[in-house]
């Protein structure tokens, strides 16, 4: 098994991916993957959070990480177009930079839109296509029908992380090569999860009105930290995987695992390689899970129009926030998926498994929770208002220009 890794885009990140490999680990690091913080076709991540990047600067990443014998994924996404791909105007637009992509002699790209899929299959044979994670792929169905579209890899629906049973017939299903996320934070079957997507995807993409990518504030990301903080067996339930349990995904067949975090700094995806890649890592589990965090959920909102309507006087709070999940203490959580992996997505409320593994290897500042809970709670309300929500528009929409233009 490979292990396929976002970039930032920062030159010293192969540096360290080179100084891993270079240690025969158990799983080396063979890919990077990343894209424009602003593009035509637009990502899976908002320019909001992105690592700016230039044409050039992006050119000579690939260059460098392919000279080291890593391959390069360039990452065509978003889960929608807007219908822009039918306006001609915006498909010469689409079509320029497949060009450009294609000039680039990447490796692979990864692709959610099916129309997009067939595009690029039909006017550029040389590009070998990647379906993503976003189309939620949890059928033997659904995996024949993306395999018949002519292409190489599919990553599996993160949600199905712990069906054993499901991953076993998706490995025996098709000849294309496999692929799992393993370090995301997301809630399990997350009700925002698509409309999250669409939000950060439109959040991306350059259009003829507006360049710098369409503005929108981050309810889904607020919704699900609040969702977390007031029941902490959420993160438990997320399906993110252990660097000692990958043994069991190789076992199964599966080809490569994705580690996410493209807007994390190198010294934090350094030490995200070096656990997943040996396959042991001691610690916080939570620190090298891709979480925007709730430090991340300050800088987010750290505007002077956030700062003031939303958060107050205690965005100094939630900087101080943090969550210890004791990997140790996980040895052997595994074991209860083998069996009931399948009924999670049936009876999930009628199970405490997950809970009572939160209380034993969770420790969590229960007072500032509270507080934090309280501030999220306030923020959120004054987002779904008519009035409040009016009264800072204009102000959150000249903070987004900065971010995306930084």
């Amino acid at each position: 098994m490979k292990i396929s890794v976002a970039t930032n885009w920062d030159d010293d990140l192969i540096d360290v991916i080179n100084a891993v490999n270079n240690q025969n680990p158990l799983y080396p690091v063979k890919e990077i993957f990343g894209s424009l913080q602003v593009s035509p076709v637009g990502s899976g991540r908002s320019a909001a959070v992105l690592p700016a990047v230039s044409n050039d600067g992006v050119v000579a990443h690939i260059k460098k990480a392919q000279k080291s014998g890593i391959q390069f994924n360039y990452l065509l996404n978003a889960s929608c177009l807007g219908n822009r791909e039918h306006d001609q105007n915006s498909r010469k637009a689409i079509f320029q930079y497949l060009d450009w992509i294609s000039g680039l002699n990447v490796d692979i790209v990864t692709v959610t839109i099916p129309y997009l899929i067939d595009i690029i299959t039909t006017n550029y044979p040389d590009l070998n296509v990647n379906v993503s994670i976003i189309n939620h792929i949890d059928s033997a169905k659904k995996l024949r029908a993306f395999a018949d579209m002519n292409v190489k890899r599919i990553i599996l629906s993160f949600f199905k992380n712990r069906s054993f049973k499901f991953m076993s017939k998706a490995v025996a299903s098709s000849d294309c090569e496999l692929e799992i996320l393993a370090n995301d934070p997301c809630l399990l079957d997350c009700p925002n999860r698509y409309y999250h997507y669409n939000l950060v995807s439109h959040g991306s993409q350059a259009t003829e009105d507006n360049l710098s990518g369409s503005f929108f504030f981050d309810y889904p990301f607020l919704n699900c930290t609040l969702k977390k903080l007031q029941d902490t067996s959420e993160i438990i339930k997320s399906p993110w995987i252990r660097p000692e349990d990958l043994k069991y995904y190789k076992d199964l067949g599966i080809s490569w695992l994705k580690l996410s975090g493209r807007f994390m700094n190198t010294k934090w995806l350094a030490r995200c390689i070096e656990a997943y890649a040996k396959g042991v890592y001691e610690g916080n589990l939570w620190d090298i899970i891709d979480k925007e965090s709730f430090r991340g959920l300050s800088r987010k909102f750290n505007t002077s129009a956030v700062n003031f309507d939303l958060m107050g006087d205690d965005i100094s709070k939630i900087e101080q926030f943090n969550i210890f999940v004791d990997n140790k203490k996980l040895d052997g959580f595994l074991d209860y998926f083998f069996v009931n992996g399948d009924k999670c997505n049936i009876n999930c409320n009628t199970c405490n498994y997950c809970k009572k593994v939160a209380h034993e290897v969770i420790t969590i500042d229960h007072a500032l929770r509270q507080d934090i809970k309280d501030i999220l709670q306030r923020a959120k309300n004054i987002l779904a208002s008519r009035g409040d929500y009016n009264s800072f528009e204009s102000r959150l929409k000249e903070s987004w220009k900065k971010s995306t233009l930084r």
